[in-house]
């Protein structure tokens, strides 16, 4: 399935899949020291190489393994932030998810809704049945939000990688098309009444 040159559009953002033209927007908020607290290895990142990782990422879209969403608020067509589905598995039906959004919108609606269309969109559209996701340990941020929408931690994996001498753990999500449903109702009353 190709799964290049897709574009959902909600209330209050727009996702279109990432283009090479997008690099020094995505590049930006990479660079940004607080928007990359939690991923220090971003923040460091040239565009070059950035472009050379996108690149690649762009042409597995074309085989269904990947997808990546540039994240623009409809109001004025700001760029704020990135997210993916990349290990899309059609045979065992599961893919994992990962975003990353500047500092100014954690919290909002727009990114409440990212996660609502792009949960809506792997499990409708793609008709798969579990997505994985990730944080580390030290990012309490994401870890509330997984919290406040009651979704289980499965797992947590230690050593995942050494950032600035320090070992990072990730805290494990998973969820399956059930528990979906459930909050698919809860952030569809969040966000639109």
């Amino acid at each position: 399935m190709n799964l290049s040159n897709k574009k959902i559009t909600g209330k209050f953002i727009e996702l279109k899949s990432v283009a090479i033209e997008d690099m020094p927007l995505i590049h930006l908020i990479y660079r940004d020291e607080k928007t990359t607290e939690q991923a220090r290895y971003y923040y460091q990142i040239s565009i070059d190489k950035l472009s050379d990782i996108y690149r690649k990422r762009i042409d597995s879209s074309k085989e269904g393994c990947n997808i990546d969403f540039l994240i623009r608020k409809n109001s004025n067509r700001e760029v704020i932030g990135v997210c993916t589905f990349k290990e899309i598995d059609f045979k065992i039906k599961t893919g994992e998810f990962g975003i990353m959004v500047h500092h100014k919108f954690w919290g909002s609606r727009a990114v409440i809704e990212c996660f609502f269309l792009c949960f809506d969109f792997f499990y409708e559209n793609l008709k798969l049945t579990t997505i994985k996701t990730a944080a580390f340990t030290t990012n309490r941020r994401s870890r509330a939000l997984m919290q406040h929408l009651d979704i289980p931690l499965h797992s947590i994996k230690e050593n995942v990688m050494v950032l600035e001498g320090e070992q990072k753990d990730d805290a494990c999500y998973m969820i399956n098309i059930e528990q979906w449903a459930r909050i698919k109702a809860y952030l569809k009353k969040l966000l639109y009444s």
